[in-house]
């Protein structure tokens, strides 16, 4: 005889119960996955409102003391004479001045300062080429011991205006350290002086990566003199300005 065990009538069946129990994970899966999407869309909130707002950009002033600017963004807009001599005294270093060791690296620092246009045309250049094929083998490097910077007025709220500068000075060259490589090609220091006119435009968006080029400035003309003396270069200065 076998004997029988009935469910009571209150039990829950056992498929209810998985039912009931698949509902409950899968309430608990979609709980987690909106708290996971919440925090994520946050996160790419806080970012963009990041990146929205000015970096804010140090500087120190004549007692060492930390001075804070976080309007970053009328400077960018807006040119000043000081940004543009800057500009262009960094540009000319690289073009101009030697370091018969460091050829490569200022070349590319000057280049990413051109427009695409210049650029394309200087690394064309054959005289050029050969110049610093034979800056390369004289062990020398070259300093700004002055440098005078000119610029021509303009406005400053002319996106595209066009900036026409002036710069002239002495350069001195000195040996490089005796015993690397080639012996130097001065055994002292040695003074040239040095005049360029540069042609400086405003970058246009999407032409130059920022990295490269965080100035907003190219240069998209320059020409260079050199002379042997203050007083060439002095009666060239009077002839420019005439």
């Amino acid at each position: 005889m076998k004997t029988r065990i009935y469910p009571s009538p209150e039990a829950t069946p056992a498929f209810l119960e998985r039912a009931q129990f698949e509902r409950s994970v899968n309430r608990k899966l979609w709980a987690g996955g909106g708290l996971c999407g919440a925090v994520a869309l946050g996160s790419l909130a806080l970012a963009f409102l990041a990146l929205a707002r000015p970096t804010p950009v140090i500087a120190f002033d004549a007692k060492s003391r930390p001075i804070v600017f976080e309007d970053t963004v009328t400077p960018r807009l807006k040119l000043t004479h000081d940004r543009v001599e800057g500009f262009v005294e960094v540009f000319l270093s690289k073009l101009s001045l030697v370091d018969s060791h460091d050829l490569e690296e200022d070349l590319k620092e000057a280049t990413d300062l051109m427009s695409e246009r210049l650029r394309k045309v200087f690394l064309a250049d054959s005289k050029e080429i050969e110049r610093r094929g034979r800056v390369e083998q004289l062990n020398l490097k070259a300093r700004f011991e002055q440098l005078d910077i000119h610029v021509a007025d303009f406005d400053p709220d002319d996106l595209n205006a066009r900036l026409y500068v002036a710069a002239y000075g002495a350069v001195v060259l000195s040996p490089k350290v005796h015993g690397f490589g080639d012996e130097p090609a001065v055994e002292q220091e040695d003074v040239q002086y040095y005049y360029a006119q540069v042609v400086v435009d405003r970058v246009r968006l999407g032409r130059m990566s920022p990295s490269s080029n965080p100035c907003g400035l190219q240069v998209d003309h320059v020409k260079t003199w050199w002379f042997d003396s203050a007083e060439d270069l002095e009666v060239h200065r009077l002839k420019e300005r005439k």
